[in-house]
Protein backbone atom coordinates (compact mmCIF):
# COMPACT_ATOMS: atom_id res chain seq x y z
CA UNK A 1 0.00 0.00 0.00
CA UNK A 2 1.25 3.47 -0.91
CA UNK A 3 1.32 6.11 1.80
CA UNK A 4 2.02 9.82 1.56
CA UNK A 5 4.76 9.21 4.11
CA UNK A 6 6.67 7.24 1.45
CA UNK A 7 7.04 10.40 -0.69
CA UNK A 8 9.94 12.81 -0.25
CA UNK A 9 9.41 15.70 2.19
CA UNK A 10 9.21 18.31 -0.60
CA UNK A 11 6.36 16.39 -2.28
CA UNK A 12 4.50 15.97 1.01
CA UNK A 13 4.79 19.72 1.65
CA UNK A 14 3.33 20.48 -1.79
CA UNK A 15 0.45 18.10 -1.18
CA UNK A 16 -0.30 19.64 2.23
CA UNK A 17 -0.05 23.20 0.81
CA UNK A 18 -2.40 22.23 -2.04
CA UNK A 19 -4.85 20.70 0.43
CA UNK A 20 -4.76 23.80 2.66
CA UNK A 21 -5.27 26.06 -0.38
CA UNK A 22 -8.26 23.97 -1.48
CA UNK A 23 -9.82 24.15 1.99
CA UNK A 24 -9.33 27.93 2.08
CA UNK A 25 -10.92 28.28 -1.37
CA UNK A 26 -13.90 26.22 -0.28
CA UNK A 27 -14.29 28.27 2.91
CA UNK A 28 -14.14 31.56 1.00
CA UNK A 29 -16.61 30.25 -1.56
CA UNK A 30 -19.04 29.15 1.16
CA UNK A 31 -18.73 32.51 2.92
CA UNK A 32 -19.44 34.30 -0.37
CA UNK A 33 -22.54 32.19 -0.95
CA UNK A 34 -23.79 32.98 2.54
CA UNK A 35 -23.13 36.68 1.97
CA UNK A 36 -25.21 36.56 -1.21
CA UNK A 37 -28.11 35.06 0.71
CA UNK A 38 -27.84 37.64 3.50
CA UNK A 39 -30.19 40.62 3.37
CA UNK A 40 -28.59 43.71 1.93
CA UNK A 41 -31.30 46.33 2.58
CA UNK A 42 -32.72 45.96 6.05
CA UNK A 43 -33.72 48.29 8.85
CA UNK A 44 -32.64 47.97 12.46
CA UNK A 45 -35.14 50.48 13.83
CA UNK A 46 -38.90 50.73 14.13
CA UNK A 47 -39.16 52.85 11.00
CA UNK A 48 -36.94 53.81 8.11
CA UNK A 49 -36.69 55.91 5.00
CA UNK A 50 -34.72 55.65 1.80
CA UNK A 51 -33.97 58.83 -0.14
CA UNK A 52 -33.78 58.31 -3.90
CA UNK A 53 -32.56 61.12 -6.20
CA UNK A 54 -33.84 60.22 -9.68
CA UNK A 55 -32.95 61.81 -13.02
CA UNK A 56 -35.83 63.98 -14.24
CA UNK A 57 -35.86 62.17 -17.58
CA UNK A 58 -36.06 58.75 -15.86
CA UNK A 59 -39.08 59.38 -13.59
CA UNK A 60 -41.34 57.09 -15.66
CA UNK A 61 -38.77 54.25 -15.51
CA UNK A 62 -38.34 54.61 -11.74
CA UNK A 63 -42.09 54.61 -11.14
CA UNK A 64 -42.52 51.61 -13.44
CA UNK A 65 -39.98 49.62 -11.42
CA UNK A 66 -41.61 50.68 -8.14
CA UNK A 67 -44.87 49.30 -9.58
CA UNK A 68 -43.09 46.00 -10.29
CA UNK A 69 -41.75 45.92 -6.72
CA UNK A 70 -45.26 46.46 -5.38
CA UNK A 71 -46.59 43.72 -7.67
CA UNK A 72 -43.86 41.29 -6.59
CA UNK A 73 -44.50 41.87 -2.89
CA UNK A 74 -48.28 41.62 -3.24
CA UNK A 75 -48.28 38.42 -5.26
CA UNK A 76 -45.79 36.69 -2.94
CA UNK A 77 -47.13 34.00 -0.63
CA UNK A 78 -44.53 34.90 2.03
CA UNK A 79 -46.31 36.63 4.97
CA UNK A 80 -43.25 38.83 5.61
CA UNK A 81 -43.55 40.22 2.06
CA UNK A 82 -47.17 41.14 2.78
CA UNK A 83 -46.01 43.02 5.90
CA UNK A 84 -43.34 44.83 3.93
CA UNK A 85 -45.84 45.84 1.25
CA UNK A 86 -48.34 47.08 3.84
CA UNK A 87 -45.81 49.41 5.48
CA UNK A 88 -43.91 50.64 2.39
CA UNK A 89 -44.98 53.94 0.86
CA UNK A 90 -43.24 55.93 -1.89
CA UNK A 91 -43.55 59.72 -2.03
CA UNK A 92 -42.34 62.16 -4.68
CA UNK A 93 -41.11 65.53 -3.48
CA UNK A 94 -42.71 68.56 -5.07
CA UNK A 95 -39.42 70.39 -4.61
CA UNK A 96 -36.42 69.61 -6.81
CA UNK A 97 -33.80 67.29 -5.45
CA UNK A 98 -30.01 67.66 -5.62
CA UNK A 99 -28.77 68.84 -9.01
CA UNK A 100 -32.29 69.19 -10.39
CA UNK A 101 -33.15 65.56 -9.72
CA UNK A 102 -36.57 64.36 -8.62
CA UNK A 103 -36.44 63.19 -5.01
CA UNK A 104 -38.43 60.06 -4.10
CA UNK A 105 -38.77 59.20 -0.43
CA UNK A 106 -39.59 55.63 0.54
CA UNK A 107 -41.14 55.42 3.99
CA UNK A 108 -41.25 52.12 5.85
CA UNK A 109 -43.39 52.60 8.95
CA UNK A 110 -43.26 50.27 10.68
CA UNK A 111 -40.12 48.72 9.22
CA UNK A 112 -40.28 44.93 9.19
CA UNK A 113 -37.39 43.68 11.34
CA UNK A 114 -35.18 41.40 9.24
CA UNK A 115 -37.24 42.23 6.15
CA UNK A 116 -35.45 42.49 2.85
CA UNK A 117 -35.98 45.82 1.09
CA UNK A 118 -33.42 45.34 -1.70
CA UNK A 119 -35.20 46.03 -4.98
CA UNK A 120 -32.99 43.54 -6.85
CA UNK A 121 -33.94 40.67 -4.54
CA UNK A 122 -37.63 41.57 -4.57
CA UNK A 123 -37.68 41.77 -8.37
CA UNK A 124 -35.81 38.46 -8.66
CA UNK A 125 -38.46 36.53 -6.73
CA UNK A 126 -41.28 37.54 -9.12
CA UNK A 127 -39.54 38.42 -12.37
CA UNK A 128 -36.54 36.11 -12.54
CA UNK A 129 -36.36 36.06 -16.33
CA UNK A 130 -36.45 39.84 -16.73
CA UNK A 131 -34.75 41.00 -13.52
CA UNK A 132 -31.53 42.10 -15.21
CA UNK A 133 -33.36 44.41 -17.62
CA UNK A 134 -35.61 45.76 -14.86
CA UNK A 135 -32.75 46.36 -12.44
CA UNK A 136 -30.64 48.09 -15.10
CA UNK A 137 -33.55 50.44 -15.80
CA UNK A 138 -33.89 51.03 -12.05
CA UNK A 139 -30.20 51.72 -11.42
CA UNK A 140 -29.85 53.89 -14.56
CA UNK A 141 -32.66 56.11 -13.26
CA UNK A 142 -30.57 57.31 -10.31
CA UNK A 143 -29.00 60.77 -10.27
CA UNK A 144 -27.00 59.80 -7.15
CA UNK A 145 -26.87 57.12 -4.52
CA UNK A 146 -29.63 56.06 -2.16
CA UNK A 147 -29.53 57.09 1.48
CA UNK A 148 -31.02 54.61 3.95
CA UNK A 149 -31.94 56.00 7.37
CA UNK A 150 -33.09 54.08 10.45
CA UNK A 151 -35.52 56.20 12.45
CA UNK A 152 -36.03 56.18 16.18
CA UNK A 153 -39.36 57.53 17.43
CA UNK A 154 -38.83 60.45 19.79
CA UNK A 155 -42.40 61.62 20.21
CA UNK A 156 -45.82 60.58 18.85
CA UNK A 157 -48.02 63.68 18.93
CA UNK A 158 -51.15 61.59 18.34
CA UNK A 159 -50.74 59.66 21.58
Amino acid sequence: MCSILNFPVCVRRRVVKGFVAAVICLAVSAAGAQAQDAPVRTFSADAGIILNPVKAEAVADFEEIMGKVKEALNKSTNPQHKEIAASWKVFKSKEAGPGGSVLYVMVMDPAVQGGEYAVSKILTMAFATEVQVLYKKFSDAYAGGQSLLNLELVSDFGQ
